[in-house]
């Protein structure tokens, strides 16, 4: 094998590791390993932090997260993003409920805040990614609430199926195409090169507006 990449957020981030050891150059895609490698990312801070700002813009004064079971650099750097922002605005994330990483986790999350109090529940949402985003929304919507004029609801990733008429999702897009163009340049050149040092590349998110943060 004359490289490799990885876009899985199940992998081990040891991958890297196993990758060095071999001598076998390694791009992640949207996730960086914590021991070691290369990668081409979505800047995933900066579109959580876009996100909350949004929000924030949109009046939105108290706010919860729907998690990914597994907490790779990506749900990390988006959830960290989200918050610190917030945080600027002396505000905090009061609520944060697994979403299991799939659309049933979302419909789950979003029954269960159905179901409390008005005065309990925050006003907005920050899904992890558009999938959970999506369930969230059609949990909430079953539970009897209204998006976004009881709830807002905002995703991540920029999937098509979140710009359907029936979800009509806020989200951050990210620059799918030019990552993977990227990532096969890194590795290319480190073949040639297998002395170019480790590097990780953030290229920015697209925020695009759509109904459901009101």
């Amino acid at each position: 094998m004359n490289g490799c990449l990885i876009s899985s957020a199940h992998l081990s981030s040891q991958a890297g590791r196993i990758c060095d050891d071999n001598r076998v150059p390694l791009v992640m895609v949207n996730r960086v390993a914590y021991q070691q490698g290369n990668a081409i990312t979505c800047d995933n801070r900066a579109g959580g932090a876009m996100l909350a700002q949004h929000l924030l813009e949109r009046g939105r004064r108290s706010f919860g997260i729907i998690r990914a079971t597994n907490f790779s650099s990506t749900a990390r750097d988006r959830e960290e993003g989200f918050a610190a922002m917030l945080a600027e605005a002396g505000q905090e994330v009061s609520l944060r409920l697994d979403g299991r990483s799939n659309y049933d986790g979302g419909f789950d999350a979003g029954m269960q805040i159905a179901q409390m109090p008005a005065d309990d529940r925050p006003e907005a949402f920050f899904a992890l990614s558009d999938i959970m985003a999506m369930g969230l929304m059609d949990g909430l919507r079953i539970g009897g609430l209204r998006i976004p004029e009881d709830v807002a609801v905002v995703g991540f990733d920029g999937l098509p199926q979140s710009a359907r008429r029936i979800y009509d999702l806020t989200t951050v897009e990210q620059p799918l195409t030019l990552m993977l163009r990227r990532a096969f340049e890194m590795v290319e050149a480190r073949i040639k090169d297998p002395n170019l040092p480790q590097e990780v590349i953030a290229l920015g998110g697209r925020l695009i507006v759509r109904s459901t943060s009101g």
